[in-house]
């Protein structure tokens, strides 16, 4: 659907048809809209990922922080 090219500078040059223009258009927020869900879940997983690291430091640190303390007091 490209029309007659166009050379300046020795450099060749398509001319976008208007239908080309329309698709690349559409393509470019199809790509920048799958970018954006990709980026989300990305996010949430990081996420859990830190709610899971936090509830293991409770779990086990704070045990340990427990038998520490006592154990200087004695």
């Amino acid at each position: 659907m490209l029309t007659k090219p166009i050379v300046k500078n020795d450099k060749k040059i398509e001319k976008l048809t208007q239908e080309d223009i329309e698709f690349l258009e559409k393509k470019y927020k199809e790509c920048k809209k799958e970018a954006q869900k990709e980026a989300e879940k990305e996010f949430q997983k990081r996420e859990k990922m830190d709610i899971a690291e936090r509830i293991a430091f409770i779990l086990v640190g704070f045990p340990l922080l427990y038998f520490y303390q006592r154990r200087e007091r004695n």
